[in-house]
């Protein structure tokens, strides 16, 4: 009970995340069963793992400092290190999932490297200089200072400096649920900082680390969310499929004007003026929209869909008066595709109905 004293706090935030990652796996396993194309982000699996790494190191130096007198120093100087470095892989593990999760790891090898290289400076100099590590006696509780204490904030305070860099410059592509989960893992980790900056005895980053990987998970990573993409993904493209046997004659026409819109977008990514509008929610958008572009030949009788020969104007008409809308009500689409209008916007159909341009 005495040593449960130094760190109740570490081990509440453990035990909830610890029940929050038993339920991940289980969800995770049971969506793979029902859904074996559904992907995980392997980001956010590390993450994970290195955030209850963290939270349990954070734990362990808030006993052992605490009794100087019976642990050596050698144990306390190992038992800070694996918190530091935990913290520091932890933030740069967090500014890789934000990445990842909105505009995509960078392809180039000299971006991934920009990416990871303050992180592994700073694991460098936290090892360089950890033997002069001090443990100071508080009010409430000891604490340690030194340069690896200093190196560990200014590492957290530059990937959060990079993350909102990340804001400021993709906001515009950035959509408002990401925006939303963005905003508070910034002010958790600037709050928590801060008070741990101005009072070193509070030993409350762990509180931090919870917080923002119970959020991310809840609003971003949650597998019974994946899995309602996943059946929306489905249900797409069993609507293309629909499409597709309705008629025959194009042979798997709509399959392939959907792979070339997404090749086609992957290419423009490469080119600057684009590389900011065709993000990875973009993409994500494009791949569930390409397909339903022919949707309106649900609405065509089969008698003009698949007649060999000229149409009559009769028959025309009645094709035009679909695409307009009369005969066929776009709103059934509206629970599937979010950005519906924008791919109707530049989709090439004229105007007039008299053909594609």
């Amino acid at each position: 009970m005495i040593v449960l004293q130094w760190c109740k706090t570490q081990v509440m935030c453990l035990l909830i995340l610890a029940y929050v990652g038993i339920i991940f796996i289980r969800d995770g396993n049971q969506l793979k069963k029902v859904s074996p194309q559904a992907k995980c982000n392997t980001v956010f699996d590390l993450f994970f793992a290195v955030s209850e790494l963290a939270i349990l190191f954070d734990g362990i130096t808030a006993c052992t400092i605490n009794f100087l007198d019976q642990v050596p120093k050698t144990v306390n100087l190992w038992m800070h290190l694996g918190m530091f470095l935990s913290y520091e892989i932890y933030a740069m593990l967090l500014f890789l999932y934000w990445v990842s999760a909105t505009v995509g790891i960078p392809k180039v090898k000299w971006k991934k490297m920009a990416c990871i290289l303050p992180g592994m400076i700073s694991v460098c100099l936290t090892i360089w200089f950890l033997p002069g590590l001090e443990f100071r006696q508080g009010n409430y509780t000891n604490y340690s200072m030194g340069t690896s204490v200093y190196v560990c904030l200014v590492s957290i305070v530059i990937y959060s400096v990079l993350t909102l860099a990340v804001i400021i410059s993709k906001y515009r592509y950035i959509p408002e649920k990401k925006k939303e989960s963005l905003i508070m893992t910034l002010f958790c980790v600037i709050v928590v900082l801060s008070i741990q900056i101005i009072f070193p005895e509070a030993l409350i980053s762990c509180i931090a680390a919870s917080m923002v990987t119970i959020s991310i998970y809840i609003n971003m990573e949650n597998p019974a969310i994946q899995g309602l993409q996943q059946y929306h993904h489905e249900m797409v493209m069993g609507f293309a499929t629909l499409v597709d046997n309705k008629d025959d004659s194009t042979g798997g026409h709509i399959r392939r004007s959907s792979a070339y819109a997404v090749l086609i977008a992957e290419n423009l990514r490469k080119n600057p003026r684009y590389k900011y509008i065709v993000t990875k929610d973009f993409l994500d958008n494009l791949v569930e929209s390409a397909p339903m572009h022919d949707i309106g030949k649900i609405g065509i009788p089969d008698a003009i869909l698949q007649k060999p020969g000229k149409l009559t104007p009769e028959e025309c008409y009645s094709i035009i008066k679909n695409g307009r809308g009369s005969d066929f009500d776009p709103d059934i689409v509206d629970a599937f595709l979010a950005d519906r209008d924008k791919v109707e916007a530049i989709y090439f159909q004229r105007t007039k109905g008299v053909g594609n341009s």
